[in-house]
């Protein structure tokens, strides 16, 4: 097991977000009870020697996920919400924030980019 020198970020949409999903075309993918999005895993900068609260992490990089979890369902930015602040993420989003990640896995960690 390894010590990754990141936290993470877990992220889970709310009603808000499913309604809008499913708003934005009639006959389009459908989010329901049975076909919920699973969490999303977010890593971030290590933050284990600071004392600070879920909601100060969130303020930080609030913006970068809600787009890219809009993104991610749909990409026609006209059609996201108009309001992105952070009370609208929280009111979309279910998150918590991870101080600690470890890597249980044996091989090496690998990255590879990409764009939403």
């Amino acid at each position: 097991m390894e010590l990754v020198n990141r936290a993470a970020i877990t992220v889970v949409p709310k009603e808000p977000y499913i309604d809008w999903a499913n708003g934005l075309e009639q006959l389009g993918v459908k989010l329901t009870p049975e076909n919920q999005l699973a969490p999303t895993v977010y890593l971030i900068e290590d933050i284990s020697e600071y004392l600070v609260t879920d909601e100060e992490v969130m303020k930080r990089y609030f913006k970068v996920i809600f787009e890219a979890e809009l993104r991610a369902w749909h990409r026609i930015e006209d059609d996201w919400p108009k309001k992105r602040g952070f009370k609208t993420f929280a009111k979309w989003f279910e998150f918590t924030v991870h101080s600690m990640v470890v890597d249980i896995h044996h091989d090496s960690f690998v990255t590879e980019s990409f764009e939403l």
